[in-house]
């Protein structure tokens, strides 16, 4: 399943425009108990820090509990890209650039893990990082079918496409 990219091959940005407002994308994709996802992605000018997370229910944009919460409100997995681009998840750490198209692969089985590896999406496609995401939620978990991207501040994040393939 392919999200939509607009008629011309467009993007669409999640970025906080004043304190008290969220900035989140959501993408539904089919169920999977095994599967794989590609995003790309790029943060913008200033950012300011995001979670991707892999989600069984569809959370209202606006919840920013969801990402981090406990119990069956908890997103499956989450990857947090910190301000300026830091990402540090299981002892792997680096800083991403800024202004640069990405490509973030996920792969899981749903209960069980979760990883990911992020890439420059232009080029040769050189791996920036490698690691696993962190798992919140096992028991009872249905397998993931929702993405969602959520702003952390100003300076957001672009996506220009994702893909799911699941089984």
């Amino acid at each position: 399943h392919t999200a939509p990219r607009g008629g011309d091959g467009g993007v669409v940005c999640a970025e906080l425009s004043g304190a008290a407002t969220q900035a989140t994308v959501i993408w539904n994709f089919p169920a999977g108990s095994r599967g794989s996802l590609d995003l790309v992605f790029q943060l913008s000018r200033g950012f300011g820090g995001a979670n991707i997370s892999l989600s069984d229910f569809l959370a209202p944009a606006f919840d920013a509990k969801t990402d981090w919460a406990s119990g069956p409100s908890a997103s499956l997995a989450v990857l947090p890209i910190l301000r300026g681009g830091r990402v540090a998840v299981g002892g792997s750490e680096t800083r991403l650039p800024l202004e640069q198209w990405l490509r973030l692969r996920v792969s899981w089985v749903a209960g069980h893990s979760y990883s990911a590896t992020i890439v420059a999406a232009d080029g040769g496609g050189r791996q920036l990082w490698s690691g696993a995401f962190a798992m919140l939620k096992t028991a009872l978990a249905m397998p993931p079918s929702y993405l969602r991207v959520r702003s952390l501040g100003p300076g957001g994040v672009c996506l220009r496409s994702a893909n799911a393939s699941v089984s």
